[in-house]
């Protein structure tokens, strides 16, 4: 009886850039000759592209993009000819989510626990933004916490793409960038205290308040 394994494994909000997708191409040639290459922005598409080279190149021409995928379709691993079990693998960055999909035999799990180690090289983090968005939706209470301590409406934060894609891109400013991470570590810190408050209320409610 064939077995396979089929993970899909989420990598969260994060952040890619022109090395990041020179990276990620690489990795997956490397593996997957006949890998090929897609990308999209508001006007602009380029679709399974074979070659690395002319995608980098066209891709690099674009500000921002609103996709990035890889796609290696089964049996392209023919760099290893002599492997009797051909591997599937999917990379997807888009704006509801960032995702990598493999489809091979279980002799293969640790070869994409490898593989996973090595993308994640070339991934960058999320925003300040992306990182309310992703709070935002996972937990109703991080939802509450983040309404009472952002002053603006909370679902402004829903805009946000899960995958930024950013190409041509000016150099972050250190000031605002410490600026971001110190809010970020704030608002962390006030969920987590907004949530321990709330568990410790209905403790003194349950069992002190008769």
């Amino acid at each position: 009886m064939p077995i396979r394994i089929k993970p899909v494994h989420d990598l969260g909000p994060c952040s890619l850039n022109l090395a990041s997708i020179e990276g990620l191409s690489a990795l997956a040639l490397r593996e997957f000759p006949s890998a090929t290459f897609s990308a999209t922005d508001r006007v602009w598409e380029i679709y399974d592209e074979p070659s690395r080279d002319k995608f980098l190149k066209a891709v690099s021409l674009r500000k921002n993009l609103d996709t990035f995928i890889i796609k290696a379709p089964l049996n392209s691993n023919i760099s290893a000819p002599s492997q009797a079990n051909p591997k599937e693998l999917e990379l997807r960055f888009t704006e509801s989510e960032a995702i990598i999909l493999f489809n091979g035999s279980p002799s293969d799990e640790n070869w994409f626990e490898h593989f996973l180690i090595d993308a994640k090289k070339h991934i960058l983090s999320p925003t300040f933004m992306q990182l309310l968005m992703y709070l935002s939706t996972r937990n109703s209470v991080y939802l509450n916490a983040l309404r009472f301590i952002i002053p603006f409406p909370i679902e402004i934060s829903i805009e946000t793409p899960y995958s930024k894609i950013m190409i041509q891109q000016k150099a972050p400013s250190p000031f605002w960038e410490n600026i971001k991470a110190n809010l970020v570590s704030n608002i962390i810190w006030a969920i987590l205290t907004f949530a321990l408050g709330a568990v410790a209320t209905i403790i003194v409610q349950r069992y002190f308040i008769k």
